[in-house]
């Protein structure tokens, strides 16, 4: 039978002391009080790997108290921004010398105490939310702050209770709004979804406050948005509209709506000056509805959406877009949280990022 590899194994294969491995493999308490140079680091993790070196995590917790392991939290990853977001959470847990324990909660429909008390009984040490949704509440949260497990959120909504880190949404929809009326765009139509998050009443307010002074802004029900926007396009000067549709359960609902709807409004000729996407993958169904209906982008109607997807890139699309940015909220949120455990800051603070405005041809007057 092969002998188990050990801290003290990697140490002899590179003729270090077991303290000095320690302070890469072992438990985060050890670490910190003690700098290796960054070739040091590789060496030892490199050794490990070739070694099959596995640590125990039962005596870890024993001797240390600590199980070295932060959760992310998050909802399946299934847009861009929520894979990317996910990916540079978990990369900065691994990166400050955590293990990141991912539990996906789209997996577990509505039952979230059991996945979340399961973290609590792994004694993970703190919780990052990755986007969550509506069905995630205070009464989730609570569980950890009974157990004493920090938490601190990416992208999500102020409603839960906890830090957030995110991107300005409101900031990146008002200078959105004042490109389109830059290029000469008169009449604005938002399409965002009725279920008011903070994403959503961010670009709501960010349009708005875009058009103060400038013209008449309305707010139309998805039922009625049909029938009442061919009056609101021929009124004079600028006019914006933002159309909340019905936010769907099933999934992808919304952006099958959006084009539903895109579709309907070129076909009856109502097409405005520019549609404001709520997000590229709602964009991309616009901009397939025009195509389909004989109105060229940007030519007939200019477009804009939000995420900075990879397609929206393509010569094809060249879309108008915000890059929220999600890396630098989720390396933030990630560092201040390690911060926290390792008791090096006080309290955990909410903090906004500028995004980044993209623009592209299909903005374009």
């Amino acid at each position: 039978m092969s002998k188990r590899v050990t801290q003290k194994t990697v140490a002899d294969a590179l003729g270090l002391s077991p303290s000095t491995v320690g302070l890469v493999l072992g438990s985060c308490a050890t670490r910190g009080s003690k700098k290796l140079s960054p070739d040091t680091e590789e060496r030892i993790r490199a050794k490990a790997v070739e070694l099959g070196y596995q640590p125990d995590r039962a005596a870890q917790l024993v001797r240390s108290g600590r199980s070295n392991q932060i959760a992310l939290i998050h909802f399946g990853g299934v847009s861009e921004v929520g894979s990317a977001a996910n990916r540079a959470i978990a990369a900065e847990i691994v990166r400050q010398g955590y293990q990141c324990l991912t539990v996906d909660m789209s997996w577990h429909g509505q039952d979230f105490e059991r996945p979340l008390n399961e973290l609590v009984q792994a004694r993970v040490e703190g919780v990052v939310i990755s986007l969550i949704t509506e069905a995630f509440r205070k009464e989730h949260v609570a569980i950890f702050a009974k157990a004493g497990i920090p938490v601190i959120s990416v992208n999500g909504d102020p409603r839960i209770g906890v830090p957030l880190i995110c991107d300005d949404v409101e900031d990146a929809f008002y200078r959105l709004t004042r490109h389109a009326l830059e290029q000469g765009h008169r009449k604005l139509l938002l399409v965002v979804h009725d279920v008011l998050n903070r994403p959503t009443t961010g670009r709501m307010q960010g349009f708005r406050r875009a058009l103060e002074g400038e013209g008449v802004v309305e707010c139309v029900p998805g039922t009625e948005i049909a029938a009442r926007w061919p009056a609101l396009r021929k009124r004079r000067g600028v006019v914006g509209c933002i159309a909340q549709l019905p936010m769907l359960p099933e999934h992808h609902a919304f952006q099958h709506a959006v084009y539903a709807f895109a579709q309907r409004l070129f076909c009856e000729k109502a097409a405005p000056d520019i549609f404001l996407a709520t997000n590229d993958v709602a964009a991309f169904g616009v901009h397939a509805a025009a195509l389909e209906c004989g109105l060229r982008i940007p030519e007939d109607v200019a477009l804009s959406g939000y995420g900075n997807y990879d397609f929206g890139r393509y010569p094809a699309y060249s879309l108008t877009t915000v890059d929220p940015c999600v890396s630098r909220s989720a390396v933030e949120a990630v560092r201040q949280l390690v911060s926290r455990l390792r008791k090096e800051n006080g309290a955990m603070r909410s903090r906004q990022f500028p995004a980044e405005l993209l623009l592209r041809r299909s903005s374009q007057s």
